[in-house]
């Protein structure tokens, strides 16, 4: 089975990413769910919004968020002035993004979409079938942390569970 490749221009930088082999997807999959942001609920989020991520991070080490974004960013490469440049390295990140956050944070999370496509697809298959299933009415405990608490932490930027 081939690898996927995409491609996407955001704000104006082309992009080229690629699904890591499986060991090395595993291994980010583990990463992020350690890091709670599990790529079952971040496949639930907006596709347009990096907000997720950027929750994610503010919760981290910088040492830990650097070392994750170069992670993500392993099978990614850019068309930059009018060169092809890898972004596993932070020279290149720092070189391309030289402080737009915005944009660094929107490739990252371009980048797991396509490393997770199948998850992404199957939450849009879920969502579809949950859209036309009765609403639950149970009420969370604030004091539990559930999927369902950690999916709406991540929506609203809130690191209080249950908030």
């Amino acid at each position: 089975m081939a690898f996927r490749t995409e491609t996407k221009v955001i704000d104006g930088l082309e992009v080229k990413t690629t699904q890591l082999p499986a060991m090395r997807g595993l291994a980010l999959y583990s990463r992020l769910g350690r890091v709670d942001m599990p790529v079952p609920i971040l496949a639930t989020l907006d596709r347009d919004s990096s907000a997720p991520l950027e929750v994610g991070f503010s919760h981290m080490p910088h040492d830990e968020v650097a070392a994750l974004v170069r992670e993500i960013l392993a099978s990614t490469h850019c068309t930059h002035g009018g060169k092809i440049t890898p972004l596993g390295s932070d020279d290149a990140i720092i070189r391309v993004f030289s402080g737009n956050l915005k944009q660094l944070l929107a490739v990252c999370w371009f980048a797991v979409q396509v490393q997770f496509a199948d998850f992404f697809a199957a939450a849009s298959d879920t969502a579809s079938a949950s859209d036309e299933a009765p609403a639950e009415t149970a009420e969370e405990s604030p004091s539990i942390s559930t999927p369902t608490s950690k999916r709406r932490r991540l929506r609203t930027g809130s690191s209080t569970p249950g908030a």
